[in-house]
C-alpha cells in the first residue's frame, strides 16, 4: 500500500497477524542484545572479517576468565568429544596447547617447551638464530642444559665465518669436549690455538690416563692406524693383531729431520734385555746374518746367529779373539 491510509492496508502491512504484538515480542526475544547475554547454540560466523575488537586494522576474538586466578581456554570438540583445549591456566601467563596434559607451551618471552619429540619431516629444516647481534651463541641445550652444542659467530659480522663448540658436564661443571674452528680444524681439550687438523690436548698437568688411544678389534685385514701421504703410499701403520708397526715408504729420523736412509740416528743407539743385539742380513738373501750381541762383560759377533756359533769375541780387557770365546 502506498499510504497505509485504510484499515485493511495496515492489516496487510503487519501481515494480516492478530497476534503481531506477541509474534514480535516472541522473535525479539530470540535474539542476542548488543550487551552480551547466554547462547544456548552454536555461534557460526561464515564472515571473512572474523570477531573484531573496535578495531580499523585487525580482529580479535578474547576470551576472558572471570578473575585473573582462573583458566582462559579454547576448547576443540570432534563429535561431541573433547580434543584439545588452548589457553592460559590458572595464574600462570604461558599459552598452552592442552589434551590429557600439556603438549606444547610458549611465555611471554617466546621460549617454547614441547612434552615430546619434535620431528622435522624431509627435507625440512631446523634454524636456530642467536638474534639480531652477531656477537650472540645459538645453542641447542639437552639433559636439562648439561650438554650443550653452540655457533659461534667468529668475528661477530653478517658474513662472519663460524665454529661449533660441544660441552658436556663432567664433576659439576660443564666444558668443552670438542670444538672445530671456522678452518674446520678440531680441537679436544683445547678451544683456540688449534694449529693441526686434529688436536688433542690434555686436561690436566697430571695425566691418569692416555691423551690418544687407538686400539684393534677382531680380523678383517685392516690396520689399526695407518697414515698416508698425498699419492696415496702408506707412511706408517700399525697392525694391532700382530703387534707389528711398518714404515713401507721413505726414511726414518731419530734426531734428524732430513734422513737419508732407511733408519738414521742421530746419538746413541742401545739394545738391551736377554736378547739385545744388533743383526744384519745379506743384501742377497735374508738366510745369512751377523749379529752383534753383548753377554755379560764380552761382546760377540755371531753368523747366522746361534747355527753358526761366535765368529768373533771381544773381551772386557779388549783382547779378541778369533774362533775362541776366552782371548
Amino acid at each position: 500500500p502506498a499510504t497505509l491510509n485504510t484499515l485493511n492496508e495496515l492489516a496487510a502491512a503487519l501481515g494480516d497477524d492478530p497476534n503481531f504484538a506477541t509474534t514480535t515480542a516472541t522473535s525479539i526475544g530470540t535474539k542476542l542484545p548488543l550487551a552480551g547475554g547466554t547462547m544456548t547454540g552454536e555461534l557460526i560466523n561464515t564472515s571473512t572479517a572474523g570477531i573484531t575488537a573496535n578495531s580499523t586494522s585487525h580482529a580479535y576474538l578474547t576470551v576472558n576468565s572471570s578473575a585473573a586466578t582462573t583458566a582462559s581456554w579454547v576448547n576443540y570438540e570432534q563429535g561431541g568429544t573433547g580434543r584439545w583445549l588452548a589457553g592460559v591456566e590458572g595464574s600462570e601467563t604461558k599459552w598452552q596447547l592442552y589434551s590429557s596434559g600439556t603438549k606444547f607451551s610458549v611465555d611471554t618471552s617466546g621460549n617454547a617447551t614441547f612434552a615430546g619429540n619434535v620431528n622435522i619431516s624431509s627435507p625440512g629444516d631446523l634454524y636456530i638464530n642467536s638474534g639480531t647481534s652477531y656477537n650472540n651463541v645459538g645453542s641447542v641445550f639437552m639433559s636439562n642444559q648439561r650438554t650443550e652444542i653452540s655457533s659461534i659467530i667468529v668475528d661477530g659480522t653478517a658474513q662472519g665465518d663460524t665454529a661449533l663448540n660441544f660441552k658436556t658436564r663432567s664433576a659439576g661443571s660443564t666444558a668443552s669436549a670438542m670444538f672445530i674452528d671456522e678452518f674446520r680444524r678440531v680441537g679436544i681439550g683445547v678451544t683456540s690455538g688449534i694449529d693441526a687438523n686434529l688436536r688433542v690436548d690434555a686436561n690436566s698437568a697430571t695425566l691418569t690416563q692416555e691423551i690418544l688411544k687407538v686400539k684393534g678389534g677382531g680380523s678383517g685385514g685392516a690396520y689399526g692406524f695407518l697414515v698416508e701421504a698425498n699419492n696415496g703410499d702408506d707412511l706408517f701403520k700399525v697392525n694391532t693383531l700382530s703387534y707389528n708397526s711398518y714404515f713401507p715408504n721413505g726414511n726414518v729420523g731419530i734426531g734428524t729431520t732430513g734422513p737419508s736412509q732407511k733408519l738414521e740416528v742421530v746419538g746413541i743407539v742401545k739394545s738391551s734385555g736377554v736378547s739385545n743385539s744388533l743383526m744384519f742380513a745379506d743384501r742377497n738373501t735374508t738366510a745369512n746374518t751377523w749379529e752383534w750381541y753383548s753377554s755379560g762383560n764380552n761382546a760377540g759377533l755371531y753368523k747366522n746367529h746361534n747355527t753358526g756359533g761366535t765368529v768373533m769375541t771381544i773381551n772386557s780387557s779388549g783382547n779378541v779373539g778369533i774362533g775362541t770365546n776366552s782371548p
